[in-house]
């Protein structure tokens, strides 16, 4: 391949990656736009020209009121799920990657199948045992059945764990541990 044609392999590479960064970044951008503007500016004006003079009064009207409560409180369930979902996630896909147990495959499996079960099927069960439980409109109800582990985030970790090599093969001069 030619500099020249590998130049221009490249410009278009650019050039494609540039349009797409621009797609993905242009809704953000019309978002951006319209908050500082005005309700009459809002239909007068091409939904991609800023609204002369901007104006803060969507922005004010958006935190005076419980909107910065809601992004506190989603803040709080991503970081408890994650956490949740990191730790116990890991626990239970090591000890299905790892452990010996009798039963072992056999429950994975029956657990992986879960995630052929739609959650619109889960759904209506869930709110009854969360309604018999006096969970129904907190937070332990909304976090109780997801903060445990997910099946396909155990399998996604057991099939992680299972890709490395067992932990006294990778120290030098070890040996197997007796089973």
């Amino acid at each position: 391949m030619t500099p020249i044609t590998a130049r221009i392999r490249r410009a278009l590479l650019y050039a494609v990656l540039v349009a797409g960064a621009f797609i993905s970044v242009f809704p953000y951008l019309l978002v951006l736009l319209t908050a500082f503007k005005t309700q009459a500016q809002l239909s007068s004006t091409a939904p991609w020209l800023p609204g002369l003079p901007p104006t803060t009064d969507n922005l004010a009207t958006m935190l005076s009121g419980d909107f910065p409560r809601f992004i506190l409180n989603t803040a709080i369930m991503t970081a408890v799920l994650t956490a949740g979902q990191l730790v116990f996630t890991t626990f239970a896909a090591y000890a299905f990657a790892r452990l010996r147990f009798r039963g072992r495959d056999v429950l994975f499996w029956l657990f992986v199948a879960t995630m052929m079960v739609p959650s619109a099927v889960t759904m209506i069960p869930l709110f009854l045992i969360m309604r018999e439980l006096d969970l129904v409109n907190t937070w332990y109800g909304l976090l109780i059945p997801y903060v445990l582990g997910t099946p396909y985030g155990i399998f996604l970790m057991r099939q992680f764990f299972k890709t490395l090599p067992p932990a006294w093969r990778r120290r030098p001069g070890s040996t197997a541990p007796g089973r």
